[in-house]
């Protein structure tokens, strides 16, 4: 999927679920999911599990815009704003960007959201050659396909991040609200520093949802987030995506 039609297919998305508040909830055997007052939406199984880079088709991407955020999002109309991002800034050439994140966001299992799990998130993606990293092209060290070692990507400090681009890309930050730039917790790498294959089937975000339960080949079950700050704020207590083999 190209950068555009990522982003028309994100902008979709948030405009139709984290408005929803009215709809009728779901119903389940278990009282403690019932507890819950979830929004019954259509989805599909995830291909390839809910590792954000990794995911390059639209039903994983669906449910991984829900349960991260990127330095930037979109609104209704498609405009970019500042999500974990505080202020972004690029130099006269647009070779150079530079990030100012807000430093009270936090994943859903209470730790501080970092630039590290940006940049060590980006980076290992890239080396891992998995399916979203094409958006990592202009990067430095980045080749064509947007693997590479990234060595234009740097933590300046907790809340600084540095990208470095290959050549002048003027609306650079418009990529960085798509799935392939949010960012990972320590706890999704291994001791070697890659991302653990496993963390996709229970990830843990820093998006305006978390994850309950996915029910393979049947249904995924999410929570709203209470860590969550940013402007995706939802007005429902979860959802739950009711899977279909096909929903065309």
């Amino acid at each position: 999927m190209n950068i555009r039609s990522r982003f028309i297919s994100l902008v979709t998305l948030l405009s139709a679920v984290i408005a929803m508040g009215g709809l009728s909830a779901c119903s389940s055997n278990n009282a403690e999911e019932n507890a819950v007052n979830r929004v019954t939406i259509n989805g599909e199984e995830p291909a390839r599990g809910l590792i954000p880079a990794a995911a390059d088709d639209d039903a994983g991407i669906k449910v991984i815009d829900l349960l991260f955020a990127g330095l930037v999002t979109y609104d209704e109309q498609g405009k970019v704003v500042n999500d974990v991002a505080r202020e972004i800034t690029d130099s006269p050439d647009h070779k150079t960007w530079t990030i100012q994140m807000n430093t009270d966001r936090k994943f859903s299992n209470g730790t501080p959201v970092l630039a590290k799990n940006y940049v060590r998130a980006w980076k290992a993606s890239a080396a891992q050659k998995l399916g979203a990293t094409t958006a990592f092209e202009a990067i430095e060290g980045a080749e064509e396909d947007g693997t590479g070692n990234l060595s234009g990507v740097m933590a300046n400090d907790d809340y600084k991040i540095t990208i470095k681009l290959k050549r002048a890309v003027a609306d650079f930050s418009n990529r960085l609200g798509i799935n392939g730039f949010y960012p990972l917790p320590d706890s999704a790498f291994d001791d070697q520093g890659k991302i653990k294959k496993e963390f996709g089937q229970k990830p843990v975000g820093n998006g305006p949802y978390t994850l309950a339960k996915w029910e393979s080949s049947s249904r995924i079950l999410l929570d709203k987030s209470t860590s969550y700050r940013g402007p995706r704020q939802a007005v429902n207590d979860g959802l739950e995506l009711k899977i279909y083999a096909d929903i065309s």
